[in-house]
């Protein structure tokens, strides 16, 4: 049971429920007749999959980060050894790409972009900063405009719109959680904003996205399936990431990124609910 905890920990769950919520909410945006509901399993799981493989690689090629930022990973405690966090990523990762192949071409392409991408970001990109801090999220608003390709229906306004929101709000939100591991950063030589601009600057680039994020999200309530349900939602959602923005501008200490961060990461959750609600 242990074993099995440690990696699901690798693998952050979490964050994969998040992932097939976002996609599943995508698909629910443009189809309304489940017509592809046979695929919407199989482009689910591949969602999941990636995700599963990318956080999997992640701690493999950010291991001297953790030690700092995150003593309490499971490659870090020694819960699973290396070896077992590539293969187990590996098989993740060849999965999703088997799967997606299953639900359609587009999807397919999506998948191995988002593997591509994020792989890169693992090895590299993650200690150049700002451009690493686009990628993460590109590709974590990335699930909704997938979600929208199982059904064959990218053009659509509404995943659109999921994707520009979340985009900005996950870019506010990277800038923030460099804030937070600005001591395992510097020692590895990464170079991110916080770094390089210093904490204060970064507080405020951090609060500009989120911030952008928020004057958005007012552009899908004539869109909304579910106005009212949208409405109260998104106030939650709007709230959180408000009070980050102000939170960590007063105050850009790294204690304060991290309290921001758990915050965000429920203004996440919030979200994809209020697209949801948006969508159906």
């Amino acid at each position: 049971m242990g074993k099995a905890l440690a990696f699901l920990r690798l693998a952050r769950i979490d964050h994969g429920l998040m992932t097939v919520l976002a996609a599943l909410t995508g698909f629910l945006a443009v189809n309304k007749g489940w017509v592809y509901i046979a695929k919407l399993a199989y482009g689910l799981a591949a969602a999941l999959m990636a995700e599963v493989g990318v956080f999997a690689f992640n701690d493999v090629f950010n291991l001297e980060e953790d030690r700092v930022n995150a003593p309490d990973r499971p490659l870090v405690r020694g819960d699973i050894t290396l070896f077992e966090a590539e293969v187990f990523g590996g098989v993740a990762l060849a999965l999703a790409v088997a799967l997606s192949y299953l639900t359609n071409p587009l999807c397919c392409a999506i998948v191995a972009l988002a593997i591509t991408t994020s792989m890169l970001y693992n090895v590299r990109l993650k200690r150049e900063g700002f451009p690493g801090n686009l990628i993460v999220a590109f590709n974590t608003a990335l699930p909704f405009v997938y979600g929208a390709a199982i059904a064959e229906n990218v053009s659509s306004a509404k995943p659109l719109l999921y994707f520009l929101i979340a985009f900005f709000a996950t870019l506010g939100r990277e800038v923030l959680k460099g804030i937070r591991d600005v001591e395992g950063d510097r020692k590895v030589g990464a170079r991110t904003l916080a770094i390089v601009w210093g904490l204060k600057s970064a507080a405020y680039v951090s609060a500009l996205f989120m911030c952008l994020a928020v004057a958005i999200t007012p552009l899908l309530l004539p869109l909304a399936t579910s106005w009212l349900s949208y409405v109260l939602l998104i106030a939650v959602t709007d709230s959180l990431f408000l009070y980050s923005s102000i939170a960590i501008v007063k105050e850009p200490k790294v204690a304060v990124a991290e309290k921001c961060r758990r915050i965000t990461l429920l203004g996440m959750l919030c979200g994809i609910l209020a697209f949801m609600a948006a969508a159906v």
